[in-house]
């Protein structure tokens, strides 16, 4: 009988223990501000995800919750904010500065 290369078989165990795990990897997106926008405007990602937001425009913003649960706080030009998100759900947010800019987030 050939004899097994025990490093071999380790690692291919080790590997075939964290392939369930690979399906929950988390993800960061990207969400700019720009020209008095968010962009996308609308975003669907998954639980235990981040949104990540960099600010592209020369006036300071934000990206807050209505409700004001969360908040990335005042973004200068080119500075950015993330925020994990492990709770399903949609969330609506606005720029406190600029009330007009409004964006969506579905977890699911």
């Amino acid at each position: 009988m050939p004899r097994l290369n025990r490093r071999l078989i380790l690692t291919s165990a080790c590997a075939a223990a964290l392939l369930p795990y690979a399906a929950f990897a988390a993800t960061t997106h990207q969400v700019s501000i720009a020209n008095m926008a968010f962009v996308p405007t609308r975003i669907t990602i998954k639980a235990g995800d981040s949104i990540e937001w960099r600010n592209r425009d020369s006036a300071e913003h934000t990206a807050t919750v209505k409700g004001g649960t969360w908040d990335t706080g005042i973004l200068r030009r080119n500075k950015k904010a993330a925020i994990r998100f492990d709770t399903p759900g949609e969330y609506d947010y606005f720029c406190e500065v600029h009330p007009n800019m409004q964006g969506k987030i579905t977890v699911t």
